[in-house]
């Protein structure tokens, strides 16, 4: 078989693959390999990345669909996990909002700031990476304090309201085995959020404290450079920890997922359909509450 010919089939196999794969409703493809395993090791096993020998992710293209809502529990979420896309879509003029959660205050002490500055402080840099970014309007904060007890209920009734609003076809969010507390919650309300739609939208798991099991992947070559810089917007963040460098790195990492040469830089992500999203986490906010993780079949 001449090297042409592989080509060419290598390049049927990426571009109808998605098609097919985008077509239907499928459940989690792990699930028999998840079963019998409890989230504490399901969770280890993706931060070690341990899946990566089996599970292959489907490249995919802009646009991604028509309408894109993408949660956001910090500012500088939506860049670390998920900056390549948003730069994507809006290229492909496909619609982008994004939505943070939570108030950005909680290390005003230790930043030597009081409360009301370090949130002024976030939005800034909020609003400076999103004008980095080209976004057709701002972030909408939501100033959510401690994402818990009456804010958890008005967090999910205001997603519900952005979703039918937006008309989205596709909602991001931390990966539902992301171990961030905030992450945890915000996953919470969007699921009951989700759970209240007629037709909810697909899911997409972005990664930022942990790696996710990717099931697509999407070369972000043409855009890195721009997402790194809206990164450094973040300047207040990357004072004790540089993000950048970080980000960076694991986004060449992944470029490895697509094969030599293809690309330099690549975003993954954890794509489910609405309705079992639902399912998962709230199996997951259950037998958290209950303290009974170890009886827990994510899978």
């Amino acid at each position: 078989m001449s090297s042409v010919f592989r080509h060419y089939l290598r390049r049927l196999y990426r571009e109808l693959m998605p098609w097919l794969y985008s077509r239907r409703n499928h459940r989690l493809f792990l699930q028999r390999s998840f079963e019998s395993l409890t989230l504490r090791h399901q969770a280890t096993i993706c931060a070690g990345n341990s899946l990566s020998g089996f599970v292959r992710p489907i490249p995919i293209r802009p646009p991604f669909g028509r309408s894109m809502v993408v949660v956001a529990p910090h500012h500088d979420d939506e860049v670390i996990g998920a900056g390549g896309v948003i730069l994507l879509q809006r290229k492909a003029r496909g619609e982008v909002r994004v939505v943070i959660t939570q108030d950005g205050g909680d290390e005003h002490a230790e930043d030597g700031r009081t409360r009301a500055a370090q949130i002024r402080l976030r939005e800034t840099e909020a609003l400076a990476a999103a004008e980095i970014m080209d976004l057709p309007e701002p972030p909408t904060f939501l100033r959510m304090q401690t994402l818990q007890g009456k804010e958890q209920e008005e967090l999910a009734d205001s997603l519900e309201a952005i979703l039918l609003a937006s008309k989205s076809d596709i909602v991001l969010s931390p990966f539902l085995l992301d171990y961030n507390h905030h992450h945890q919650l915000t996953n919470y309300a969007l699921a009951e959020a989700l759970s209240r739609l007629h037709r909810p939208p697909r899911v997409w798991g972005y990664e930022v404290w942990g790696l996710a099991i990717p099931n697509i992947i999407v070369n972000i070559d043409e855009v890195a450079d721009i997402k790194f810089s809206a990164l450094r917007a973040y300047g207040s963040q990357l004072a004790g920890r540089d993000y950048v460098q970080g980000v960076t790195g694991l986004n060449m990492f992944h470029a490895s997922s697509l094969g030599a040469g293809e690309c330099r830089f690549a975003e993954r992500f954890f794509d489910i359909p609405g309705s079992d999203f639902v399912r998962v986490v709230k199996d997951i906010q259950q037998a958290t509450q209950d303290g009974n993780t170890s009886e827990l079949r994510v899978f």
